[in-house]
């Protein structure tokens, strides 16, 4: 299916729910498709070195001492 056949069925729709919710749809795909594309800049920039990989007690570290704080 094309933009443009999808633009066609959107607008056939006849309720405002069922507006919302093709809308809801496409801005949680939008937000996935974002945040793969941020996963792939992050991945070319480590195996380039431009970025330092964090440890895993970096990562961890502090969620787990507040843990054991508690």
């Amino acid at each position: 299916m094309t933009a443009d056949q999808v633009i066609e069925q959107i607008r056939a729709l006849s309720t405002l729910d069922e507006l919302e919710k093709v809308v809801k749809a496409s801005e949680e795909h939008l937000a996935e498709l974002l945040g793969d594309l941020d996963a792939v800049k992050c991945d070319e920039e480590l195996r380039e070195g431009k970025v330092k990989p964090m440890t895993h007690e970096e990562v961890f570290g502090s969620v787990r001492n507040r843990i054991r704080e508690a």
